[in-house]
């Protein structure tokens, strides 16, 4: 029945048009299936505690839920003023408001089962208890709440074969609801519900009507304030019992009598309050959320409207005091600035009693590192003063892996995996994030640090063209003329790279375009005074680790790659620290997106030692001559000024000599950034006070500088002949030569520009100017005639 869900195709087909949902797509866009080990997680350490730390007489069930966490020895001392020791089975209440297809209330069955026959009760009169007592659900989606009763039923008769005959003989009241909405009732519905079109208990009633106004969009988030139930039956059983032969009537008879019992049903189980809590709540963006449910989010869950999922974590009118409430959901909520007051709200009044991180990939069916999970379990009491229970599962790269971990650190608490942590710390890191792994040292290098807004000049996000096909152009696109005159140098973002490049833009800073920059209303320009100023800018959206460039003062930067300017002394010293290990271990716990934001960097802690200053500056300008040089190695740089295999010949006239000189250089380049960065890393992570937690050795693959590879070099090489060839280059001058404009033919003497600017490819010798021809040619010129031959078999 959980092996795949229902509304697969559905929601395949919702999800392809992205797109604003309809309310009757809200479930097939929305419904994740919860993996059957995360379902048992949830309920072992939510529904499970509850009863065993109410009963610990009972505490063998435990050794049987093999993803249970068991609390420290004096934690049971800590927590018993808030557990109730007469507790009844009978009397446990659990609800899940997101029901699916029952597929949490069928595990929380089976637990409850469990707990009642430790208690003595028949076996055959279990499930009935169950089911009557113990299981509520709602959800929006009928045809759920079919399968979740259908379910709940099925797994009674697992447990007692006889079970439908009892329900043929007495019956069966489900505490299950497919939640109902009163769209298109009017006054004279509610007028012919009442029995009078004015007064109190008219007032009474079309709020009562109101209030699941758009309920199937809603759901169980509407606060279920208008509760007149009494009366409502005692009408009910009125109108059932007064037939009428008036046509217009019986249309409005017939409408109430459908839909009032079942609004009376999901007002009993949405008014309640309950002791278990478990969910896996709907997940929706605001960008996909229509017009009413972004209004009524807006509303009600301001500090978590960003999700639907983070609003069902606000759903505290459910549960009652000392209660508990597990989910899985979405792990953004616990570093995005957008779920701060939540995360807040959290920290005050609720305690984290458990987690299971788990990262990407949590989701079979779900593949990227896009959707991030956390599955974890609250208590609705303020701070224990304790430290919760946290799982780390975010390397792992599949959920069978994830699966065995978690059952490993339950049993053996593994070093890396599972953490003890005093939520009464998080608030002291900015921005509250859920950063369990931290150590207090690194916690406490916010206290006495500056920012980086407080170092530098200013901190800038970038302009916007918002027309980028018609003012920008990559830098080999635009003839050096015009280069600082109309076309400015552009830092916009780009690849994982650090110290210095990533500027192949330029952007058109004629009067005319920044008049359009200030007028557009989708554009943006700086102001002036931030204007060509030396800086550092960054990539704001990448996959790999955050990583900073030196801006030029006769550079711009785009909103893509934002700038921090600096008129002062601190620039080398700060891009120090954000380019070293240091600062990633601070990003990692800030923000775990991929999506760097001013206000990530400027959380960093900065701590200046005027000691270390000279030194990290003096490694720093060297790491940013050897990236430079490396840039400028490339056809793609406006520094570029002839091909390395050119360049590094020395008096050599063979193309292999010129490639090894090439690899003995990149490769010494490369060992000396590598250095330099190991070096800055054990600096910094000395004055940082983090030897015990950060290695300052670094990977080659985190060394964004390019080593010289024959088959690469030789493409390029190619490429830089044609582009002599055509005139672009010229073996007589450095850099770029032509790029449109009037082209004058003597200054191509070494190596003559072809003169129609037509270069045939044919797979046979047809023509004497041919591309191979003239590339052959090139060799001859560049390497002499005598290694021609070996040159050209490299």
């Amino acid at each position: 029945l959980f092996s795949k869900p229902y509304i697969a195709e559905e929601k395949d087909r919702v999800f392809s048009e992205k797109k604003k949902y309809k309310a009757e797509e809200i479930p097939f866009a929305t419904q994740l299936f919860t993996p059957d080990w995360i379902v048992r997680y949830m309920v072992q350490n939510a529904l499970g505690r509850y009863w065993v730390e109410a009963h610990p007489e009972h505490k063998e069930l435990t050794n049987d839920w093999e993803f249970y966490l068991e609390h420290e020895e004096d934690f049971q001392e800590k927590i018993a003023p808030y557990v109730n020791k007469e507790l009844n089975v009978e009397d446990i209440k659990c609800l899940d408001p997101a029901m699916g297809s029952g597929h949490i209330l069928v595990y929380m069955f089976d637990v409850l089962y469990e707990i009642y026959s430790k208690c003595g009760y028949m076996e055959r009169e279990i499930p009935r208890l169950i089911i009557e007592n113990n299981l509520f659900g709602l959800d929006i989606d009928d045809r759920a709440y079919q399968l979740a009763c259908f379910s709940v039923v099925m797994k009674a008769l697992e447990y007692n074969r006889r079970f439908l005959r009892s329900i043929e003989r007495d019956g069966l009241n489900l505490n299950l609801a497919s939640i109902q909405e009163t769209n298109g009732w009017t006054d004279d519905d509610i007028e012919y519900l009442v029995g009078e079109s004015n007064g109190e208990k008219f007032d009474s009633i079309k709020s009562f009507v109101d209030q699941y106004v758009n309920a199937k969009t809603f759901g169980s988030l509407i606060k279920v304030v208008d509760t007149d139930i009494t009366y409502l039956k005692k009408r009910l059983c009125e109108i059932k019992s007064t037939p009428v032969d008036d046509i217009f009537q019986i249309e409005k008879r017939e409408r109430v009598l459908s839909l009032i019992p079942k609004l009376l049903k999901q007002t009993k189980i949405m008014v309640q309050q309950y002791n278990v809590v478990i969910l896996n709540p709907p997940y929706m963006g605001s960008g996909n959320m229509n017009k009413e449910l972004s209004e009524f989010l807006k509303t009600n869950y301001p500090d978590s409207k960003s999700d639907l999922f983070a609003a069902f974590m606000e759903i505290d009118y459910y549960l009652k005091p000392n209660g508990f409430y597990a989910a899985i959901n979405q792990h953004s909520w616990m570093f995005l600035s957008s779920y701060e007051k939540l995360r807040e709200k959290i920290i005050e009044n609720k305690f984290i009693d458990t987690m299971l991180h788990l990262g990407p990939r949590a989701f079979e069916e779900i593949g990227g590192e896009v959707v991030q999970s956390t599955t974890f379990v609250l208590r609705n009491t303020e701070s224990l003063k304790k430290k919760g229970i946290y799982v780390r599962l975010i390397n792992e790269k599949t959920a069978s892996e994830k699966r065995e971990k978690a059952i490993e650190s339950v049993v053996k608490k593994l070093l890396n995996y599972y953490y003890l942590f005093d939520q009464g710390n998080f608030s002291k890191i900015p921005g509250s994030p859920i950063a369990y792994w931290v150590s207090e040292q690194f916690i406490n290098n916010f206290t006495d640090c500056k920012n980086v807004d407080e170092l530098s000049t200013a901190m800038v996000s970038g302009n916007k063209t918002a027309k980028n096909e018609k003012y920008l152009r990559f830098i080999w696109e635009v003839s050096n003329t015009k280069i600082n005159k109309k076309w400015v140098p552009y830092a916009k973002g780009g690849e994982f790279r650090k110290w210095y490049g990533n500027i192949e833009n330029v952007i058109d800073w004629s009067d005319e375009a920044k008049d359009f920059y200030r007028e557009n209303s989708s554009s943006n320009i700086i102001k002036e005074e931030y204007w060509f100023k030396k800086g550092l800018t960054y990539t704001d959206l990448t996959s790999k680790d955050f990583s900073c460039r030196l801006l030029k003062n006769d550079m711009l930067f785009d909103m893509s790659g934002p700038g921090i300017i600096f008129e002062n002394e601190n620039l080398y010293y700060i891009m120090g620290i954000l380019n070293s290990k240091v600062a990633n271990e601070y990003f990692k716990t800030l923000n775990t997106t991929f999506h760097y934001k001013l206000n990530d960097v400027n959380r960093i802690p900065i701590i200046i030692n005027e000691q270390k200053r000279p030194t990290v500056e003096k490694l720093v300008e060297d790491n940013i001559t050897i990236s430079q040089d490396d840039w400028d190695s490339l056809e793609t740089s406006i520094d570029f000024k002839a091909h390395p295999l050119i360049k590094y010949k020395k008096d050599s006239n063979k193309l292999e000599d010129a490639f090894r000189n090439w690899e003995d250089f990149t490769n010494n380049q490369f060992m000396r950034l590598k250095s330099n960065e190991e070096y800055l890393n054990r600096i910094f992570i000395e004055i940082y006070g983090l030897n015990q937690e950060i290695s300052s050795e670094i990977d080659d693959s985190d060394v964004t500088l390019r080593r010289a590879n024959l088959q690469n070099d030789i493409k390029s090489f190619i490429s830089y002949a044609i582009g002599c060839s055509f005139g672009r280059y010229s073996l007589d001058e450095d850099g770029l030569v032509y790029a449109g404009g009037d082209f004058d033919a003597s200054r191509y003497k070494t190596f003559p520009a072809d003169k129609d600017n037509i270069l045939p490819i044919l797979p046979g010798a047809y023509f004497e100017d041919d591309i191979v021809s003239r590339f052959v040619d090139f060799v001859r010129v560049t390497f002499g005639e005598d290694t021609l031959r070996g040159n050209c078999d490299v």
